[in-house]
């Protein structure tokens, strides 16, 4: 922020900038500061700075009011820049005297130097400017609002004859409310402070500094009378336009306490308090908006917080009904695995975790709704909906299992025992909204389908993802699944029908699903694979199947990793529950996919060969689109 002081003193300020910065004021003597010109103010010229401009082809003469005469018009001298001067002529509000006030011959406003007899008088306008400009450079490096307000409000002290100033800021319903407050007796108390309601007003609803040297025959207002104010400035705080508050400052030391000059270089600084109350306040905004989008961040994709901080998306406010995919997903046997655990351990187990998790449900545009011990709780359709939030929520729990299995390569490798976790989703009808005390709410959504999410979490096994009849129905055409036995859930009179994923479909509306022969799909299937004619097997998660290929990920040491061409042999069960004995196939691409601690992970892109009829009725169920029957599956 630049220092800021308007009319004549604008130019004894700039010769005192190059003395502030050599030192301590010099003695009166050797003083030459540049000051304007004469200015003849019977002239027909413009008169400069803030004070009112003299009579015009456009502007006509104001002549001196013998008494009191409001008028209804606001008065010409308000159409400049500068600070009002209540004096005989000004028409103020109806409460308010005008008296005379009359300046000194010896007044420094606009004499040349040569004309100025009274030095020490010089001495003292000096010594003021060159404590402003003092002032607002120590300004620029205060970062606390109120130190600054407090320094400004010293300085203003230790310039003028003060016996008391306020800064007084708006508040929301635009009431002034006194921040800083100051006496010379040393008594700073806001209960007892009565400021002239008048000059508060006019500042605040003119825009203009204002300045009386007899406040009691001024205004004689009641605060005036009791304070026992001679002398008052009072400054509007402006900054970019909008009025913050106001600046006060009154003294009962006499008549005429005040000058022109010190109303100038008391508007300057009240400029410098208005820009760092403005600054201040876009601080706080940014300060505000990062923390809303810390906290967004926690729950919502990142991606998504983007839009919503530029409104591109709107968050719908809590307390409505909507439809929502609610997901648990819970570990099993975790209660068991952490007895033997030490806390540290049991912590880093479920960060690492959690971390994978999350990741999951953001990148398929879901929110994290909460953790609840071992099992987190993520919802898709609220706040923000999409025409895909049941399949998402599957895509999401399918990422999750075969994350998990590739967390569990990692575990094994460091001699840990591997976790498993069943998952549950549900969609209907939520109530979703800020629940929780006036201490602490939060984001959530409640209502039966979310209770009917939970027990479906509970009925699925290690490895499992269940859903309901509700879900199925809005995916069907896309997700391959099992009908289980009909459950009798908690609460439910009936019966419940549940399905088990057993993978995804691929969308076959795009090119390169349609070069395809055969259809591939979304599995989570864990399997042991080696080199044909070897005996040592390693772990892999098969990702992607059709009847004649898989798409394969496999961890191993960099110097025993697959290579082109090489055959390849896996050995697993499907969720069908047949098996899948010494199936052979052929390595026809191999891409890096990231570095464990010793072990390196390659997507392996494998191609089925001499496929044993066993295998291709086992292969055929598999990824065949239509589900099993209920009587055919266990859960």
């Amino acid at each position: 922020r630049s220092p800021v002081l308007v009319g004549p003193v604008a130019a004894r300020m700039s010769a005192a900038v190059s003395d502030a910065r050599q030192g301590p004021a010099p003695s009166p003597a050797p003083l030459t500061p540049v000051v304007p010109a004469p200015v003849d103010r019977t002239g027909p010229t413009e008169a400069p700075g803030p004070l009112p401009s003299p009579p015009g082809p456009n502007r006509p003469s104001r002549p001196i009011l013998p008494s009191p005469a409001p008028l209804s018009p606001v008065p010409d001298v308000l159409d400049s820049p500068g600070p009002v001067i209540v004096e005989a002529g000004d028409a103020c509000s109806q409460d308010v005297c005008i008296a005379e006030v009359e300046v000194s011959q010896d007044s420094l406003t606009g004499r040349p130097v040569k004309e100025i007899s009274d030095h020490a008088a010089l001495q003292r306008e000096y010594q003021k400017i060159l404590l402003a400009f003092r002032m607002n450079e120590e300004l620029k490096n205060i970062q606390s609002l109120q130190k600054l307000l407090k320094r400004a409000m010293d300085a203003i002290f230790q310039m003028f004859h003060v016996t008391r100033g306020a800064i007084l800021l708006l508040d929301d319903r635009g009431r002034l409310i006194p921040n800083i407050v100051k006496r010379s007796d040393g008594v700073d108390s806001v209960a007892d402070l009565r400021l002239s309601s008048t000059l508060l007003k006019r500042a605040q609803d003119e825009r203009r500094s204002i300045l009386t040297t007899d406040a009691l025959k001024d205004i004689g207002t009641k605060s005036v009378v009791l304070e026992n104010v001679k002398s008052a400035m009072t400054v509007p705080l402006i900054a970019k336009g909008k009025l913050l508050g106001v600046l006060h400052v009154d003294s009962s030391a006499g008549l005429s306490t005040f000058t022109r000059e010190d109303l100038e270089i008391v508007t300057g600084v009240g400029t410098q308090i208005a820009l760092a109350i403005d600054d201040a306040r876009l601080t706080s905004k940014v300060e505000r908006e990062v923390e809303a989008r810390r906290r967004l961040e926690r729950y919502i994709n990142p991606a998504l917080v983007d839009q919503i901080m530029t409104n591109q998306i709107k968050l719908e406010r809590g307390g409505l009904t909507r439809k929502a995919t609610i997901l648990f997903s819970d570990l099993r046997g975790f209660t068991s695995m952490s007895e033997q655990m030490t806390p540290e351990q049991v912590v880093e187990l479920l960060n690492e975790y959690f971390e994978l998790m999350v990741d999951i449900v953001f990148k398929y545009s879901g929110t994290l709704d909460k953790f609840i011990g071992d099992a987190l709780m993520a919802i898709w359709g609220v706040p923000i909906p999409t025409d895909n939030d049941p399949l998402n929520a599957v895509k999401a729990a399918l990422d999750m299992q075969n994350e998990v299995a590739h967390f569990n390569l990692r575990r094994r490798q460091r001699g840990l025992h591997p976790i498993s976790a069943g998952i549950g989703i549900n969609t209907g009808e939520v109530l979703a909204g800020n629940i929780g005390s006036s201490k602490r709410m939060e984001y959530t959504v409640i209502g039966d389908h979310v209770n009917i999410a939970s027990r479906l979490c509970g009925i699925a096994g290690p490895n499992d993802i269940v859903i309901s009849q509700d879900t199925y129905g809005e995916i069907r055409s896309h997700v391959k699944a099992n009908e289980l036995p009909k459950v009798k859930l908690k609460g439910k009179l009936e019966e419940t029908p549940i399905y088990r994923v057993l993978g995804l479909f691929q969308d076959q509306s795009t090119p390169e699903a349609e070069r395809r022969q055969w259809p591939r799909m979304k599995v989570s299937l864990s399997v042991m694979c080696s080199r044909h004619g070897q005996d040592e097997k390693c772990s892999a998660m098969v990702e992607n199947i059709s009847e004649t290929g898989a798409l394969v990920q496999v961890e191993m040491k960099e110097e025993n990793a697959f290579r082109m061409g090489d055959p390849i042999v896996f050995d697993f069960d499907t969720p069908e529950g047949a098996k899948v004995a010494g199936l052979l196939g052929t390595v026809v691409g191999v891409k890096y996919s990231c570095n464990s601690r010793s072990n390196v992970y390659y997507d392996l892109n494998v191609c089925f060969k001499d496929i044993t009829p066993e295998n291709r009725v086992a292969l055929r169920k598999l990824v065949a689109r239509e589900p099993a029957a209920a009587s055919e599956a266990s859960v």
